[in-house]
């Protein structure tokens, strides 16, 4: 048997083995929406499992008991697994599909559980195909969602690359990036929101970080209608998630490298941007943020489109050098007061 056989023969096995050791669990809930909160975009149309792969995605459900197992194929990424709003354990995820001991042992109560990942991928979708419930435990219903939804698109700095490292020098910035303690995520949970996060490292609106082309082939508004930032053909149902705010921070990475765009160009393209926001939600209130690590021309640009739109424009301080993570990047401390100056300024808007 050559190499290819028997590479092949294995991964039926496996996957026979993990099937079969699923199913001889009694009490395993499927990924149904009358068990779980998804928070993000995910995608439904194959039947006893879901599909998602942008950052910050969640999962949410309430039990009575003492543990329960993660159903997941993936190997990409690291899930944070948060049990009555205090972080219980990470899992980092292995190639394949795995049975993953997420609790054991806890107190024989009331528990709510948020699965969040953690990370940033661009190879495949992750699925979730359900949990299995110890036998001591039994679902229920799933909380209450926030009162609020926000969507927040934006590059690395939304994904929160880097953020938990001390250094700007990191061998894996992966084992240091955590969406959850962005400042995305700890504004939609000050605010009492939801929060859908479209953002990807190196994406510009215009322009890539890095690339040779003024004009990137597939900056960040390529991915904006995408239920699969991995995958092309599914189309996200905008009618079915409509944000009550949107914040849009991006531009950084068409100023860091040269050749830069003009400023013709990036205005044009930013003000699209917003056009196709507001056409799929008009109701949509949004904000454009400056950037932390990136002063000009981006600033300048902002505020004239700011004007234009007639909507608030949130510049941000330079992040000091001791704030920093990997490549640059603000920390979790850096972070945290980026959320305290959006808050502030989405809170005037709340209460008008």
């Amino acid at each position: 048997m050559d190499k290819f056989s028997t590479l092949q023969v294995l991964s039926v096995i496996l996957f026979t083995c993990s099937t079969v050791i699923a199913n001889s669990y009694n009490n395993i809930i499927p990924p149904l929406e009358k068990h779980f909160n998804f928070y993000g975009r995910f995608d439904f149309s194959e039947k006893n499992l879901v599909k998602f792969d942008w950052p910050g995605c969640a999962i949410e459900f309430s039990f009575k008991g003492s543990g329960f197992k993660i159903l997941l194929e993936d190997g990409f990424n690291d899930f944070n697994i948060i049990i009555d709003k205090k972080l219980h354990k990470i899992i980092k995820t292995k190639p394949g599909k795995f049975i993953y001991i997420a609790a054991k042992n806890l107190k024989n109560t009331e528990h709510n559980v948020l699965i969040a990942k953690k990370t940033e991928s661009f190879e495949k979708p992750s699925i979730f195909k359900g949990i299995i419930l110890n036998q001591d435990s039994k679902i229920l219903p799933p909380p209450l969602k926030p009162k609020y939804k926000i969507e927040f698109i934006g590059d690395s700095i939304t994904v929160g690359y880097g953020n938990e490292s001390r250094s700007i020098k990191c061998k894996d910035f992966k084992n240091w990036t955590n969406n959850y303690l962005s400042y995305a995520q700890i504004t939609a949970r000050e605010l009492n929101a939801e929060a859908s996060i479209i953002a990807i490292s190196g994406k510009g609106i215009v322009r890539n970080y890095g690339e040779k082309k003024v004009i990137s082939q597939k900056p960040l508004p390529y991915y904006y209608d995408k239920t699969l930032l991995t995958q092309d053909n599914k189309k996200w149902n905008f009618k079915n998630w409509k944000s009550d705010i949107t914040v849009i921070c991006l531009g950084t990475n068409d100023f860091s490298t040269t050749p830069h765009p003009s400023k013709e160009v990036f205005i044009k393209s930013y003000r699209k941007l917003i056009s196709q926001i507001k056409s799929k939600n008009k109701n949509t209130k949004i904000f454009i943020m400056g950037s932390p690590t990136l002063e000009e021309p981006l600033n300048t640009y902002l505020t004239e489109i700011a004007k234009k739109e007639k909507i608030k424009f949130i510049k941000l301080p330079k992040t000091p050098v001791n704030q920093l993570g990997c490549d640059w990047h603000p920390n979790v401390f850096a972070h945290q007061k980026i959320a305290e100056i959006l808050i502030k300024e989405i809170r005037k808007y709340m209460h008008q």
